[in-house]
């Protein structure tokens, strides 16, 4: 097993290499901690929004928050995002776009509002 120290090392390397927003090794590792914060907040909503599909809760709204989350970082989020953004405007006449921010930002308020309980 890889030392934690040296995994952070090579993503922030990886991180200067890109050259396209990092002017710092500082400015790296911030995006480095960002890119994990927005892979695991995404990968535990979608976790959470599969469950909720066959529970009672909003499953499809908080997996469509889930992929919006993920499709920054990873190319199948961003595909499949795309295929049920293009589905939904089929359905609402060009009006997903902003059906997708409402119900991303309701997600993320109900997110953000169950782990304050769960840690409270």
């Amino acid at each position: 097993m890889r030392d934690p120290d040296e995994l952070l090392d090579a993503a922030i390397d990886a991180e200067l290499d890109t050259g396209t927003r990092e002017p710092s090794r500082a400015a790296a590792r911030a995006s480095v901690v960002r890119r994990v914060g927005r892979l695991c907040a995404g990968g535990i909503l979608l976790v959470a929004g599969l469950a909720l599909t066959v529970l009672p809760g909003p499953g499809l709204v908080v997996v469509v928050a889930a992929l919006a989350l993920l499709a920054r970082d990873i190319p199948w989020a961003a595909r499949t995002l795309e295929r049920v953004r293009s589905r939904a405007d089929a359905v609402t006449g060009g009006r997903s776009r902003h059906l997708t921010i409402g119900a991303g930002a309701v997600s993320l308020g109900v997110a953000a509002m169950s782990l304050v309980l769960m840690l409270g």
